[in-house]
């Protein structure tokens, strides 16, 4: 009898999804309007303005869903075979395929304008998709070498990529046919992580240490922010750099919340992250096209973020979840999933979903 993938539950991982996602819609659309009419006219105002424009990089987020993503595929089967790549393929491509298809067409219904990856949240997602599709092909890699091997490859080949664009500032500015080989290296980032999590170190980790960790990975990504919009230096040169730093904080997060409980509210809520990346842009648009709101800026913020959460939300309750419940019945097993021993402790953080 044919056993199914592990299923075991990793905290916090869902929690730094919706802050990710989060950092992706005020990256698009502004944070919270505290300078509404500011007056550029001395250096220090300029400043001021530069540091608070540049506080969420969204493209930075992206990386992070990367590596999460090559974490979360390769670690039910760091140790062992799938039961079955068809299994495999069906329930990838059932869970993300029709949210994404629904997305475009709900976008044609309303006419609004999402193009399938030029200045579209798409491109991300077709990057995973290709990812998805070589991870078997990876995995036979593996065994002739290390993840480091093929890591290094991966930059190599994406640092040719973007010597022949050299002066592109945007990350998917190579097209849907170039662009996932940009990004590779981040995502095999995430399945070399998969193999660290094992080797994680058993002392709990002090909450301020984890806290200027997390700032300086903020701070970080404000600087890549600040280095796109005003110096030469684009994205394609700095992100995947970024990943480097972004898988070694995930490491330590993911050891962080095998002691403490992450907040409910954030985990609940990152089970519908993918639906809040996905339909932000059009729940905008939406509410522009059909519903504009003219009042002050800041209860028009606040209204906007409220649409684009309530919004969104819902377009996983119709659309995403159904999905994702349907492909777990395509695939379901005999047999019932058992955690790996030893994965748990301790007993009293909570754990998100790590599944396929």
């Amino acid at each position: 009898m044919t056993q199914g993938p592990v299923r075991i539950r990793v905290a916090g991982l869902d929690s730094i999804r919706f802050i990710c996602a989060l950092f992706v819609v005020f990256g698009h659309f502004g944070f919270i309007p505290l300078f509404p009419s500011f007056d550029d006219s001395t250096l220090i105002r300029q400043a001021i303005h530069l540091a608070f424009n540049n506080l969420f990089c969204g493209p930075a987020a992206v990386i992070v869903f990367f590596v999460i993503s090559g974490f979360c595929i390769h670690f039910p089967f760091r140790n062992t075979e799938p039961p079955s790549w068809r299994s495999y393929y069906l329930r990838r491509y059932v869970r993300i395929l029709p949210p994404m298809l629904s997305a475009i067409v709900i976008a044609r219904v309303l006419k609004i304008k999402m193009p399938v990856f030029h200045e579209s949240i798409l491109w991300s997602l077709i990057c995973e998709e290709v990812y998805y599709a070589l991870y078997p092909l990876l995995r036979r890699a593996r065994l002739y070498a290390t993840w480091d091997v093929l890591i290094l490859f991966a930059y190599a080949a994406s640092f040719l990529l973007v010597l022949f664009h050299p002066h592109t500032k945007n990350y998917p500015s190579f097209g849907p046919f170039f662009n996932w080989i940009l990004g590779l290296p981040c995502w095999l980032l995430g399945c070399r992580l998969a193999e660290r999590f094992d080797a994680a170190r058993t002392q709990r980790l002090p909450i301020g240490r984890m806290n200027a960790l997390r700032l300086g990975i903020w701070f970080l990504s404000w600087c890549l922010s600040v280095a796109r919009f005003h110096t030469p230096i684009g994205y394609p040169y700095t992100l995947n750099f970024f990943a480097i730093a972004a898988a070694y904080w995930l490491f330590q997060e993911i050891h962080f919340f095998r002691w403490y409980r992450p907040f409910r509210l954030t985990e609940w809520a990152g089970q519908w992250s993918y639906s809040l990346y996905l339909f932000h842009v059009l729940a905008m648009n939406i509410l522009n096209e059909y519903y504009g709101i003219s009042t002050n800026r800041m209860v028009q913020w606040v209204m906007q973020t409220a649409w684009i959460l309530a919004t969104s939300y819902l377009f996983y309750l119709l659309i995403e979840r159904p999905t994702h419940r349907l492909a777990r019945r395509l695939t379901a097993t005999k047999t019932k999933d058992q955690p790996s021993s030893g994965l748990d402790r301790p007993p009293t953080a909570m754990k998100s979903k790590i599944e396929l």
